[in-house]
C-alpha cells in the first residue's frame, strides 16, 4: 500500500510539471543513454511435454527485477531508436529462479517537444544464453511513461507497461512469462 501511494504521488508531481514549457533540451537530439531499473509482476505459464501427445500445464506467480541500459539516437525530437542490454531475474513462486541476459531494440515516441512530456515505448529482443546460469528466449514489451527533466542533461523516466519473456530450458519445457512492468530510469 505504501508503494502504491508513493507511485501515485510521484506521478501526480510529474504530471503537474508537464504544463511548464521550456526550450528544446539536449535529450531531444543526438546520442542518448537510458539506464533503468524495473520491477515486473506476472504469471509463469509453463507447458511440459509428458508423453508423445500429452502436455502438463501449470501457472505460478512471478516477480522480476530488471536492470537495463539503452544507447541510441534521436531520429527527430519526438522519436528515438536504441539498442539495449540488460539482466532480468525471474523468481517463480515456490519454484525456480531464472537469470536472463537481454539484447533488444528500443523505440520511443515523445508526444510533445517539451522538457516534461508523456511518451510511448516498445522493445523487442532476445534473451541470450551466455553461460549455463542464463536462459534464452524471445522477449518484448511496451507501455507509456512520463519524462521529466531534472537538469539540462538529465531526465527522470517513469513508465508502466507490459513485458513478456519466453524461456526454453529444453525443447519439452516451454515457459511464457507475461508481466505488468513498472520502470524508473534516467535519460542522459
Amino acid at each position: 500500500m505504501k508503494y502504491t501511494f508513493f507511485i501515485g504521488l510521484l506521478l501526480i508531481i510529474i504530471s503537474n510539471s508537464i504544463a511548464q514549457e521550456k526550450t528544446v533540451n539536449k535529450q531531444e537530439k543526438g546520442y542518448f543513454n537510458i539506464t533503468e531499473l524495473g520491477y515486473y509482476i506476472g504469471l509463469n505459464d509453463r507447458t511440459v511435454k509428458v508423453g508423445p501427445q500429452f502436455y502438463s500445464r501449470t501457472y505460478k506467480s512471478v516477480h522480476t527485477l530488471s536492470l537495463r541500459t539503452i544507447n541510441g539516437f534521436f531520429l527527430t525530437n519526438h522519436l528515438s531508436l536504441g539498442i539495449g542490454i540488460g539482466a532480468d531475474g525471474f523468481q517463480i513462486k515456490d519454484g525456480d529462479f531464472y537469470n536472463t541476459f537481454q539484447l533488444f531494440g528500443d523505440l520511443r515516441y515523445y508526444f510533445k517537444n517539451q522538457d516534461n512530456t508523456w511518451y510511448a515505448y516498445g522493445n523487442l529482443g532476445k534473451a541470450i544464453k551466455i553461460d549455463p546460469q542464463f536462459e534464452k528466449g524471445l522477449a518484448g514489451g511496451g507501455g507509456i511513461g512520463i519524462k521529466a527533466m531534472v537538469s539540462w542533461k538529465t531526465a527522470l523516466l517513469v513508465s508502466f507497461g507490459y513485458q513478456e519473456q519466453e524461456i526454453k530450458t529444453i525443447p519439452e519445457d516451454r515457459q511464457r512469462i507475461p508481466s505488468v512492468a513498472f520502470k524508473v530510469g534516467l535519460l542522459f
